[in-house]
C-alpha cells in the first residue's frame, strides 16, 4: 500500500505539470510554495494568498494603506499554493479573514495578515518567468498582525468623509475604490477603502498625494458585481471628478451622495 505520503508528493507533481503545461499555452508561469507555519497550525481554513505586480503599482503595506493584490488565490490543505500569472515581479502575502471568506477591503480586526519579507524583514520579490515553473520555497511568517490598525494619529496619507443616500441618511456596507484616472475605472482599483459601518464614515488611505478617481460599490460579499448590486462612479455632481490629497495629509469632509439610492433602499442592505 503507498504511503500517505508518497501519494502527497505524487499529486504534488501532477498538479504542478499541468500547471506547466497550461503556462506554456497561455503565455504565462507557474509560482508555487508553501507556507510555514507554527507546529500543528494550518492556513487552510479561510487563508488566501494575495499576489501584487511590482510594476502596477507601490509595494503592499501591513499598517499605511490596501493596495488591491492583483491576483487572489488559495492555499491548500498543506499549506501550498500553486498560482498561474502573467510573466513579472511580484510581491507576495497571505491573508485569513477572522469572519469567513468573501470579505474585500483591508483586514479587520481579528484577521491575520503576513507578508512575504526577505532575512532582513524586507518584502521580497518573487519571479515568474513565461512557460517555467518557479519555486518561492518557504514563506516563513515572520510576523502576524491583528489586521491593519490604521491609527489616524500614523504618518498616513488619506481621504475621508460621508456616504450618504439620496435621502440624507447614512449608508452602510459602501467600499471607496480608488483609480489613477478614469481611463482604469472599468478595471481593477489601485486603492480600496474598508466598508462602511452604521455612520456612513469611509477612510481611504494611499501610499502618496495625487489625484485619485471615486468609484462607490455598495456590497455585502466580495467577487464580481451581482445582478442588482449598486455600483456608481462616486465623487463629483454632473460628472466624476478626481480627489486630490498631499502626501502626509488626511483630507476630510470628501463627502459623497448615492443619488442612486433612496432611505428605504438603503434600510435593506
Amino acid at each position: 500500500m503507498l504511503k500517505k505520503s508518497t501519494i502527497c508528493l505524487a499529486l504534488f507533481i501532477f498538479i504542478l505539470t499541468v500547471k506547466h503545461i497550461s503556462a506554456q499555452s497561455a503565455g504565462t508561469g507557474t509560482i508555487f510554495g508553501k507556507f510555514e507555519v507554527e507546529a500543528g497550525k494550518s492556513m487552510k481554513e479561510n487563508w488566501k494568498v494575495y499576489f501584487y505586480n511590482v510594476d502596477s503599482g507601490p509595494p503592499p503595506s501591513e499598517d499605511k494603506y490596501w493596495r488591491v493584490p492583483d491576483h487572489i488565490d488559495s492555499v491548500d490543505s498543506e499549506d501550498r499554493f500553486f498560482v498561474e500569472l502573467p510573466s513579472g515581479k511580484y510581491y507576495a502575502a497571505g491573508l485569513k479573514r477572522a469572519s469567513g471568506p468573501g470579505i474585500i477591503g483591508p483586514p479587520l480586526k481579528g484577521d491575520l495578515l503576513t507578508m512575504s519579507v526577505d532575512e532582513e524583514a524586507g518584502l521580497k520579490t518573487h519571479t515568474v518567468i513565461k512557460g517555467k515553473r518557479t519555486d518561492t520555497g518557504i514563506f516563513k511568517i515572520a510576523t502576524v498582525s491583528e489586521g491593519c490598525g490604521f491609527k489616524m494619529s500614523e504618518d498616513i496619507t488619506a481621504i475621508t468623509g460621508d456616504i450618504l443616500d439620496n435621502d440624507g441618511y447614512p449608508v452602510e456596507g459602501a467600499l471607496i475604490l480608488a483609480y489613477l484616472d478614469m481611463a482604469s475605472m472599468r478595471g481593477k482599483p489601485m486603492f480600496v477603502s474598508a466598508r462602511t459601518v452604521q455612520d456612513g464614515k469611509y477612510i481611504i488611505r494611499f501610499s502618496k498625494g495625487g489625484r485619485y478617481y471615486f468609484k462607490v460599490r455598495v456590497v455585502n460579499r466580495g467577487g464580481p458585481p451581482m445582478t442588482g448590486e449598486i455600483i456608481i462612479n462616486g465623487y463629483g455632481n454632473k460628472k466624476t471628478s478626481p480627489v486630490t490629497v498631499k502626501t502626509g495629509e488626511i483630507r476630510d469632509g470628501i463627502n459623497i451622495k448615492l443619488t442612486g439610492l433612496s432611505g428605504s433602499e438603503n434600510k435593506r442592505q
